[in-house]
């Protein structure tokens, strides 16, 4: 008995690969291994080199600082580091005068100056890398850059956070 096989499409190869990032094995509410991503940049008030807590990834995803839900953890783990490295930036809620409220964010260690969402998130955000975004080689830094740092923790992620995991997975 033979078997037969033919060429796949290049449009059956796209579709099968997009099917396979929809099986990705989603997380729950709940304890989540997670990255927690720390870029080197220079603050854009004093012109220092810092080292600062971006967010986190999980499940090929990136979440903001901003939007994480188990701030209490992530501001422990980062004093923590501090201990070891000063140059990591302190996080905390802080107030926004652009957004006039507050919300979980990183900031200098040496001038105190915030690092909004907006400012951590934007095209802004690779001027300002150090990693000098494209031409460091690197697709994407919200997911993977080799001059970023990553340290694992165990958060429990919230509705919400599912939700940018879901939306950048493509499931939903």
């Amino acid at each position: 008995m033979s078997i037969k096989f033919r060429e796949l499409t290049d449009e059956e190869i796209i579709e099968m690969l997009a099917n396979r990032e929809r099986l990705i094995d989603l997380p729950e509410p709940g304890p989540c291994e997670v990255r927690l991503q720390i870029a080197p940049l220079v603050c854009w008030r004093c012109g220092n080199f810092i080292k600062a807590v971006r967010g986190y990834l999980t499940h090929r995803a990136f979440v903001a600082l901003a939007h994480v839900s188990d701030t209490r953890t992530v501001a422990a783990f980062v004093m923590e580091l501090r201990r070891h490295d000063p140059k990591i930036s302190p996080v905390s809620h802080r107030y926004s005068k652009t957004v006039k409220n507050r919300y979980f964010a990183a900031e200098c260690p040496d001038c105190h100056a915030l690092f909004g969402d907006f400012f951590m998130t934007s095209e802004f955000f690779t001027e300002k890398t150090t990693c000098e975004f494209p031409s460091c080689g690197c697709q994407n830094p919200d997911l993977q850059c080799r001059k970023f740092e990553y340290h694992g923790l165990t958060l429990s992620i919230g509705e919400d956070e599912i939700e940018t995991i879901r939306w950048q997975a493509g499931d939903e």
